[in-house]
């Protein structure tokens, strides 16, 4: 028996028909909603700097991460995923 259970890319609302494929992205607090035709062809890193970009600076974005994993910026994007990037704060002093 496993202490953690992840389900990978199998949201029932990804795969309905009724709705359509979605990818969502976060940053901060803020979440946007990107279909899967509008991501096509994109890595995460070009669907932050493209769709998330009002919602803070995307190119201090350090990392992305999705279900708990880091994830590379270069890779392809799955629907029904929720991708988080992860900005690194700056210290001073």
């Amino acid at each position: 028996m496993g202490l953690f259970n992840f389900n990978l890319g199998n949201s029932t609302t990804a795969t309905s028909g009724s709705t359509p494929e979605i990818i969502q992205l976060a940053l901060n607090e803020e979440i946007v909603t990107v279909t899967a035709a509008e991501a096509k062809g994109l890595t995460i890193e070009q669907l932050f700097t493209r769709f998330a970009s009002a919602l803070g600076d995307t190119s201090r974005i350090s990392r992305y991460i999705c279900a708990g994993r880091i994830v590379e910026g270069a890779s392809t994007p799955e629907v029904g995923m929720v991708y988080r990037g992860a900005v690194s704060s700056e210290s001073k002093g």
